[in-house]
């Protein structure tokens, strides 16, 4: 039996504390041998048999001397004890010891062993509880300590929160070690406006925050925004530029008890407040904002629990073709009845479950609810119908996107020629070769490729040149009073006619009027989707919504009236 397993047979057999066990081992090592010799001894020496008044002297000798030694024992015993106690209180309470290290023996340095790596492990936690390990800034939690010692400022101060909206762009683009450098060099240039001694903080993946003396002069609102333009303005890198999107969000301490968390949270409540699409980049925090932030976690916390029970419905809306009078697909859109708030609108809820990072699991479920519909339709009137889903971002570059496609379709029997994809133009920019690839793969297969609200984020004509897509989506931003505006009848004769050089289907989405059908008709275009002829629909509802819009534009091709419905179908409200 080796040491361990003796170790381990010993204190199965005696549950005690560790320094009992060794006294005890040590006692009946001592006595069981001086006992047995004690009796042997006065057995053989003394006649007449044993003599207890010498039994006791003897044994009594043996005691003293024992106890002599288990006391010397159990102080030499003490560093062990010593270091085992001080590295369960830094374990459990962080305190730290003051083990002595000036002793040479085993034990001693035991004790000095203990106590340097104990220094060593604390400082460097310290290191990673106060300072950015990216920016060696101070992280949030030395922040609020620095801002604590400031409760006597009484003339008031500016807490201003800065993050890069373009922070996750900048990595899928360019990679962590990038964003990494882009992070130490926004620090750096924090550190040239303010000087290096003003309470600076990196709080989170890409916010920063800082404060400012009121008392300064100069209006506030300027000082900021001079601050967020010099962090915005171009950063070179090795080998490398970037243009920085920067926001800013300001919480005002106008004197006397700080509280230093509620400043923080109050700066990056107004910091959320913010939109780049609006050209709004700085907010000042208002009560208000608390109500909305609170809003937001809620309906967070309630779109996991709606993922975990599957309670996003899909609703289809028709895509109708003019020239032929018939309605050739549908789009699928997400719907979600909320138990408390009844259907809560997409607008809401989408853009917090794609800042959460849950939009990839809603899509998921929106992809295997379209494909298990679709194989319901197989064998109906609806077979042919072409469905429409949008991806996310994320979804559609996902490794596993195709694989997920592939796999829903096969498990419903759907063909793929059912199937259409729709992506924004933010998507296709974020990573056109890896774009290009999924899409030559998903065209190979037979699914369609739609690029959606065109022309209302980044200059898309290059990319309808390079990225194989079927069918462009006209915004409704364009379609809107068409009729009425030069600007949106160029505009939309300009994309019609760009399409229709490259091969791409042309659907006018949103439409909502028969003026705008009649103007975009007169400038060829044939697919048309919108409150004009349909609603959103629940599956059950849609067969009949096809049937009625077909019947409709039917008696208007008779009548030669093929572009205004004589009625205004499914106006109701789900």
């Amino acid at each position: 039996m080796n040491n361990l397993g003796l170790y381990r047979a010993v204190s199965s057999l005696l549950r005690i504390k560790y320094r009992t066990k060794i006294m005890l081992i040590a006692f009946a090592g001592t006595h069981v041998p001086l006992l047995a010799l004690i009796f042997y001894f006065v057995q053989k020496t003394v006649p007449g048999g044993v003599d207890f008044k010498i039994l006791v002297i003897a044994t009594l000798a043996t005691l003293g001397g024992t106890a002599l030694t288990l006391t010397i024992l159990n102080y030499l015993l003490q560093p062990i004890f010593l270091t085992a106690r001080s590295l369960k209180e830094y374990a459990q309470e962080g305190i730290l010891p003051d083990l002595p290290t000036g002793f040479t023996d085993e034990a001693g340095t035991l004790m000095a062993d203990a106590q340097s790596a104990l220094l060593k492990l604390d400082a460097s936690l310290r290191r990673l509880t106060d300072f950015d390990q990216v920016t060696a800034l101070p992280t949030r939690h030395a922040f609020m300590r620095v801002l604590d010692t400031e409760t006597s400022v009484e003339a008031g101060l500016a807490l201003c929160a800065m993050n890069v909206s373009n922070y996750d762009r900048i990595a899928a683009a360019f990679g962590q070690s990038a964003v990494n450098s882009v992070m130490v060099g926004i620090a750096a240039r924090f550190r040239d406006l303010l000087g290096d001694e003003a309470p600076l903080s990196r709080v989170g993946t890409n916010i920063f925050v800082f404060t400012l003396d009121l008392n300064q002069a100069g209006d506030l609102a300027s000082r900021v925004e001079a601050i967020r333009l010099a962090i915005e303005s171009e950063l070179f890198l090795p080998g490398l530029s970037l243009r920085l999107e920067v926001n800013a969000g300001v919480s005002l301490h106008p004197g006397g008890l700080l509280d230093a968390e509620r400043l923080i949270n109050e700066a990056i409540s107004a910091l959320a407040e913010t939109h780049v699409e609006s050209a709004i980049h700085t907010t000042f925090f208002s009560p208000q904002q608390n109500e909305r932030a609170r809003d937001v976690f809620l309906l967070e916390r309630d779109i996991r629990l709606a993922i975990e029970q599957e309670n996003f419905s899909v609703h289809y809306q028709p895509i109708i073709d003019i020239a032929v009078g018939r309605v050739v697909g549908a789009e699928a859109l997400v719907r979600w009845s909320h138990p408390t708030r009844g259907m809560v609108s997409p607008l809401a809820f989408i853009p917090i479950a794609e800042q959460s990072g849950l939009m990839d699991a809603i899509g998921m479920r929106v992809l295997q609810q379209v494909c298990r519909q679709m194989g319901r339709w197989v064998g109906t009137p609806l077979e042919n119908v072409k469905v429409s889903i949008n991806l996310s971002a994320r979804q559609f570059l996902n490794p596993d996107a195709v694989l997920q496609i592939s796999d829903a379709l096969e498990a419903n029997k759907v063909s793929p020629h059912n199937l259409e994809i729709e992506l924004t133009e933010t998507t296709v920019i974020q990573d056109t070769e890896r774009t290009l690839l999924i899409l030559q793969v998903l065209r190979k297969m037979g699914i369609t490729i739609a690029i959606d609200d065109f022309g209302t984020g980044y200059s898309g004509l290059s990319y309808l040149k390079t990225l194989p897509f079927d069918r462009l989506k006209i915004d409704r931003e364009f379609i809107q009073n068409v009729d009425q505006t030069i600007t949106s009848k160029a505009i939309c004769k300009s994309l019609i006619e760009l399409a229709s050089g490259l091969g791409i289907e042309v659907l006018a989405e949103g439409t909502e009027t028969a003026a705008e059908v009649r103007m975009m008709r007169s400038l060829g275009c044939s697919l048309y989707q919108g409150y004009h002829f349909a609603r959103p629909l629940p599956a059950d509802k849609f067969l009949e919504a096809v049937q009625l819009i077909e019947a409709d534009l039917a008696s208007q091709f008779e009548s030669g009236e093929w572009i205004q419905p004589t009625v205004t179908p499914f106006t109701l409200s789900l």
